[in-house]
């Protein structure tokens, strides 16, 4: 079993970027059934690269960067950011 990584680094916000990344990579992974499931669907109105990592990563960088809040219609008082 290989060392966690941040025990390497002498930087905690590096660390935090680390699991940072690992946190949002698992998430792409476990988000494939669905944009297979996507793109299967909806084909002819969708594009295969809107579902690549690069396109991903760059969709969570911005939700992050603006702070976007999506609110519920059915739960107003519900937001998640």
């Amino acid at each position: 079993m290989l060392p966690d990584p941040c025990h390497l680094l002498s930087c905690m916000p590096a660390c935090r970027a680390l699991q940072a990344r690992k946190h949002i990579a698992a998430s792409f992974e476990a988000l494939q059934p669905v944009f297979k499931a996507l793109l299967g669907a909806y084909g002819a109105h969708l594009r295969a690269e809107w579902f690549s990592w690069e396109a991903y990563l760059w969709a969570v960088e911005l939700w992050y960067a603006y702070a976007i809040q999506v609110r519920l219609p059915h739960r107003p008082h519900l937001a998640v950011a």
